[in-house]
């Protein structure tokens, strides 16, 4: 993965996920849904430079843990065959891999405590290996080395990705938006977009308050859902977008 050439606002955390990763040590990355964690591991992964080969899953493309056990027995194995089940602990700890779970908490999975239960048991039987998860959610059944909660951006932070896109425009009623926006990484970026194609920070915030909902009810609220921000500002990306856009997004979805 690439990391993102806008990344402001997490000097701290992406030092303090650098130590871990160089370590060795394994990791869980917890927040709110869209605040920025896969982003911030990906800088780190980039930073780091381990020499770990690194095998991503996608937790929410799967549907059991057998199906993401077999993802990576897979890229872990031979020419594309699959490793035995057996011998996967030890191939991971000859390659120093760094496996990384990301987004648990998208997760469609038919048994969530079979996917922590199988976490869990190649955790135990690996003794090298390092493994880095992403979620909204707490497994509280994997004793992961260290546990990072992402937080929101600082309102200096906000503002500087809030702009970055287009650092010509009037700032001066940027203030409401920015309220609006929470510190929430991925609201920002898409309040950024709505910045650009309005013509400016009241024009977007008027299209999004008019999808009938009311702004943040919760201020600095940690989960993300339907209610707020983050919905609200995709809601009001889709009614900018023309009819063969939409048909395009609907095709993709």
């Amino acid at each position: 993965r690439r990391p993102s050439a806008t990344f402001v606002g997490r000097d701290q955390e992406l030092q303090s996920l650098v130590e871990v990763l160089r370590s060795g040590r394994s990791i869980i990355i917890t927040g709110g849904g869209g605040i920025g964690k896969t982003e911030l591991l990906v800088h780190a992964l980039h930073k780091a430079g381990t020499g770990r080969p690194v095998f991503w899953i996608d937790v929410e493309q799967h549907r059991t843990a057998a199906d993401i056990l077999l993802e990576l027995r897979t890229a872990v194995g031979a020419e594309g065959i699959a490793c035995p089940e057996a011998t996967l602990a030890d191939r991971l700890d000859a390659l120093q891999a760094c496996v990384v779970f990301d987004g648990v908490e998208r997760a469609t999975l038919e048994d969530l405590d079979g996917f922590e239960d199988t976490l869990v048991d190649l955790y135990r039987a690996t003794a090298v290996a390092q493994f880095v998860l992403t979620s909204q959610v707490m497994l509280h059944g994997f004793s992961a080395d260290v546990r990072m909660r992402v937080s929101r951006l600082d309102d200096a932070s906000s503002r500087t990705l809030l702009t970055a896109a287009r650092p010509d425009f009037d700032r001066t009623d940027l203030a409401p938006l920015l309220t609006f926006c929470e510190g929430h990484t991925l609201t920002l970026r898409l309040a950024a977009a709505l910045i650009d194609h309005f013509g400016g920070a009241s024009n977007a915030l008027g299209v999004i308050k008019a999808q009938g909902v009311t702004a943040i009810r919760l201020p600095g609220r940690q989960q993300h859902n339907r209610a707020n921000s983050l919905d609200l500002c995709l809601a009001a990306s889709y009614e900018a977008v023309s009819a063969d856009a939409r048909r395009l997004l609907w095709i993709i979805a």
